[in-house]
């Protein structure tokens, strides 16, 4: 459902980490659909004997019951200033490898017979952390600023093998990064403060 990150100091290239893991909170509501659970996870980075951690992200996750609906699928943001735009096509390889990154073995990115014959979906499934990768990639590489915090909400899922819009623009003070998938339908979105 979405994810907040923010850098507080660099990491030294072959410094020693630790990451912690903790569920911060399990919240249960009941919509039309069915039963869900929201679960967020705080992660830190910390440089072996640092007094704060480096990284902290927050990771939320909406788990649905077996009979949830499809999310709400918004159509439409205030894209007439876009200023930075790409288009990227993610396909299995670079599926597995961000997954085997991550040591995420969810089937939904790796199998598609599982994902499209038991979970129901069109295809394999783009991790949501690998579309803010992508977007805050592109704001890195083809926009030349760094993040220094970022506020990521996926609204719709994006599938192997189909182009995905990313899109730039500034207000000024952030930037507004998303990504729509091959129906021009906003998949994530990602709010980011840079350096």
């Amino acid at each position: 459902a979405g994810r907040t990150v923010a850098y507080h100091s660099d990491i030294p290239i072959g410094a020693n980490l630790v990451r912690s893991s903790v569920i911060d909170k399990i919240e249960h509501k009941t919509v039309p659909s069915g039963p869900l659970a929201f679960v967020t996870i705080r992660h830190e980075l910390q440089v072996n004997d640092a007094a704060s951690p480096a990284v902290v992200e927050k990771q939320t996750f909406v788990l649905l019951s077996s009979a949830g609906g499809a999310a709400k699928r918004e159509t439409s943001d205030d894209n007439s200033n876009t200023r930075h735009t790409k288009i990227v096509t993610p396909d299995d390889t670079m599926l597995f490898q961000y997954s085997a990154l991550g040591f995420n073995s969810h089937k939904i990115h790796l199998d598609r017979g599982y994902a499209r014959d038991v979970e129901g979906l069109p295809d394999l499934v783009v991790n949501g952390g690998l579309t803010t990768l992508l977007l805050t990639e592109f704001l890195r590489c083809d926009i030349g600023l760094v993040p220094k915090s970022l506020k990521a909400r996926y609204s719709t899922p994006l599938y192997s093998g189909r182009p995905v819009a990313l899109a730039a623009v500034s207000d000024g003070a952030r930037w507004i990064l998303s990504a729509r998938d091959d129906a021009g339908i906003i998949a994530a979105s990602v709010e980011v403060e840079a350096q």
